[in-house]
């Protein structure tokens, strides 16, 4: 595979074995950023500020993981399906501010800055849009296109199938524990 465009492999904080980023993924900042091992980065993603992706992470084709001042944590096995839009930082729209990076950062306020934090076997449907301050509970997977708050109340290995929060319990995780036991060691609650 030829080198990447927009970054430096070797300019990263880490990077596991067998990892595979795309030739156009653009890593702002590579220097905060951590990768664990057997992750693959599609095309055409953005990623800046402090990020962490645990191992057999997957990030498909035109996500965006902006970390901003804070920090976004992916446990291993967790994903995010194309387009999927990741934010740790946020303006607040309901009040006044000045908080774009243009902005000297003595002057900036009422800006949202909380981490985000996907558990293991987290998994994003394509399109969606994980607000800051966001907690993704091991094993939640999230329908395509909706917008997930840090208010919503997510529970682990369940769908979240609506904006309304409609969840039901997601199938197969005694099978998930037995493939996942036979080459990797990790916790799996159910």
């Amino acid at each position: 595979m030829s080198e990447n465009l927009f970054f430096d492999k070797s300019q990263l904080k880490h990077c596991g074995k067998n990892v595979i980023i795309g030739k156009t993924v653009r890593i702002r900042n590579p220097e905060k950023v951590w990768i664990g091992d057997n992750v693959i980065i599609d095309d055409y993603t953005y990623m800046s500020g402090e990020i962490i992706l645990g191992d057999y992470v997957h990030i498909a084709a035109g996500c965006v993981l902006s970390a901003s001042m804070s920090k976004i944590t992916m446990e291993a096995f967790s994903g995010l399906s194309a387009g999927c839009k990741v934010y740790a930082g946020s303006s607040n729209y309901m009040k006044c501010g000045l908080d774009l990076p243009t902005i000297p950062k003595e002057f900036q306020f009422n800006v949202i800055q909380e981490d985000v934090y996907f558990e293991s076997f987290a998994l994003v449907g394509a399109a969606s849009i994980i607000l800051p301050g966001c907690r993704l509970p091991q094993g939640l997977a999230i329908a395509a296109a909706l917008t997930v708050r840090k208010k919503d109340k997510l529970l682990a290995w369940h769908v979240l199938l609506d904006a309304q929060g409609k969840q039901v319990r997601r199938r197969g995780i005694d099978k998930l524990k037995r493939m996942v036991s036979q080459f990797y060691k990790i916790e799996i609650e159910s």
